[in-house]
């Protein structure tokens, strides 16, 4: 939100009763046993981006749960992205397939063809055909901006700041000098009286045995 104040605009503000539920939901989680990360400054996918970077290097496999396209940069041959909403499972070929291009140029991809969403604007006038066609030319965005005069030409509507900023809201950042080891990642035993009293007292009592259900299946080695 720092680059372009319009950056995801058309999402609601965080409605009064949400900011109130965030501290519980950490606690919740505490409780669970599930670590959380937060760094000021950054957003959620950089700090998982950060963190996929890291571990990759030390030959971890790692499994990302969201429906977020912008995620899908970081599947590799040790990442893969689950889209919890749909089931979708995205490896590299995955990937190529539905977008036309592989995880390490989607972020070319969109910045070319934006994202209504989250205000992303995009090139005006390039659609998903005309973005694999401008990339298999060009192969990259960084390389179009170096050659604008020539791009502006077959582009005289296109904008180059609105595609600089397209691609430095899309691209996910990975500097945020997390220092983690995988211990301090691990799911750990949960304090499950501690969360049962605390679901009751937030009258959340049909969570408790889908809470023991998740527990005993975490226990066996069956959750994932």
């Amino acid at each position: 939100e720092k680059i372009y104040t319009q950056y995801k605009k058309q999402r609601p503000k965080a409605p009064d009763p949400l900011k109130v539920q965030i501290p519980v939901i950490k606690e919740l989680l505490k409780l669970s046993g599930i670590p959380t990360l937060e760094k000021p400054g950054y957003e959620a996918d950089d700090i998982i981006a950060g963190i996929s970077q890291e571990f990759q290097k030390k030959d971890f496999y790692i499994k990302i749960y969201t429906p977020d396209k912008d995620l899908l940069q970081l599947v590799s041959q040790r990442v893969i992205v689950v889209n919890p909403m749909t089931g979708e499972v995205f490896t590299p070929k995955k990937v190529e397939e539905k977008f036309g291009v592989p995880p390490e140029k989607l972020a070319d991809y969109l910045a070319l063809v934006g994202d209504k969403v989250d205000n992303i604007p995009g090139l005006k006038g390039v659609g998903k055909k005309t973005a694999l066609s401008i990339l298999k030319t060009y192969g990259s965005v960084e390389e179009i901006l170096k050659r604008w005069e020539e791009f502006s030409r077959k582009f005289p509507r296109a904008s180059k700041e609105e595609l600089e900023m397209s691609y430095k809201l899309v691209k996910l950042y990975t500097d945020a000098e997390l220092k983690l080891t995988h211990q301090e990642l691990q799911i750990r035993e949960p304090d499950l009286p501690a969360l049962k009293e605390k679901l009751r007292e937030l009258e959340m009592k049909s969570l408790i045995t889908e809470a023991e259900r998740v527990f005993k299946a975490q226990k066996q080695g069956s959750l994932f």
